[in-house]
């Protein structure tokens, strides 16, 4: 599958309908896995056979990115406003969300959206992708992170 922006498409994709298990795929090729904690906001994330922990704040709007050594590796924060951004090194990803009602959210190099995070159109409702030109595989694999736990806080909330 090709994205609409020049480079790799990553996608998540349910395991299964009641699973909090995410397989990963670069342009269809299995790379790695996304598994949700099931109380506390976050989960492991795990790329090209690399184990990465995603870390939340209580309430869901600061994320951080950190490998198996305790090395941070790039943190994102206010994700639950309009505009928010990944923080790696010297290096800033900026996203837009673009839809009210959807986990649509634009990925911005000045003001101009040149990839994206969100639901893979025609697919269940539970599978999202990161089309982000440029971005190295572990922010992409983070900036899905973000809108799946996103997204899993948003389910929990209407549900209650």
């Amino acid at each position: 599958m090709g994205g609409l922006y020049p480079g790799g498409v990553l996608e998540g994709r349910r395991t299964g309908i009641w699973s909090d298990h995410y397989g990963l795929l670069l342009d269809g090729r299995p790379v790695g896995t996304w598994k949700r904690r099931a109380f506390r906001g976050g989960g492991t994330l795990v790329l090209e056979g690399r184990t990465y922990n995603v870390t939340s704040n209580f309430f869901g709007t600061g994320f951080q990115l950190v490998d198996t050594n305790g090395e941070g590796l790039a943190v994102a924060n206010s994700v639950r406003r309009k505009r928010w951004m990944v923080e790696a090194g010297y290096r800033e990803y900026h996203f837009e969300r673009t839809s009210f009602w959807r986990l649509t959210f634009a990925y911005l190099a000045g003001e101009r959206a040149v990839g994206n995070v969100g639901p893979i159109s025609g697919s269940r409702r539970s599978d999202y992708a990161a089309d982000l030109p440029d971005v190295p595989l572990p922010i992409q694999g983070f900036a899905l992170a973000i809108v799946l736990s996103l997204r899993d806080i948003r389910r929990s909330s209407s549900a209650s």
